[in-house]
């Protein structure tokens, strides 16, 4: 499977890698990227809500110490708004990263350079061929015996 870093690293590369094994659509490759830069900012805006959450959190505590109880009150209200609000980024970063996901186990991988450019298999070009198969030893272990004996 591929991955986000390979495609960002030179997208046009993965592009003409694609096309060259008959992946038509190659704006599949923008649209996953587009997605990661998305993915990117809610994972930064959830991070700041669980870091101010946590700033307040402390707070809390403090105001508590001091007996301010009231101002302790609003800050806590402040924080069960923030959670809220993290709670919406991280289902958004879940269905983003579950998309992203289903989109790279649907491309494929890149053909090797030396792969010829085709979509039958009359059009791949032998490198190697054998003239003789090997005749093995009679002690040689055979598929087939050696499949039964890993099955039973």
């Amino acid at each position: 499977m591929l991955t986000i870093e390979q495609l960002k690293r030179d997208p046009e590369f993965a592009k003409e890698r694609l096309a060259h094994k008959n992946f038509k659509d190659t704006q599949f490759v923008d649209e996953l990227l587009n997605l990661d830069v998305e993915r990117k900012s809610i994972k930064t805006k959830l991070d700041e809500s669980l870091a101010q959450r946590n700033s307040l959190s402390k707070e809390i505590g403090a105001l508590m110490k001091s007996g301010d109880k009231e101002k302790a009150d609003t800050i806590k209200d402040t924080i069960s708004n923030i959670k809220a609000e993290a709670d919406q980024f991280e289902e958004q970063l879940k269905v983003i990263e579950n998309k992203q996901f289903d989109m790279l186990v649907q491309m494929p991988n890149f053909p090797n350079q030396i792969v010829p450019k085709g979509s039958r298999a009359e059009d791949n070009e032998i490198t190697y061929c054998v003239d003789e198969i090997p005749e093995l030893d009679d002690k040689a272990l055979h598929i087939g015996n050696w499949q039964k004996n890993i099955i039973s």
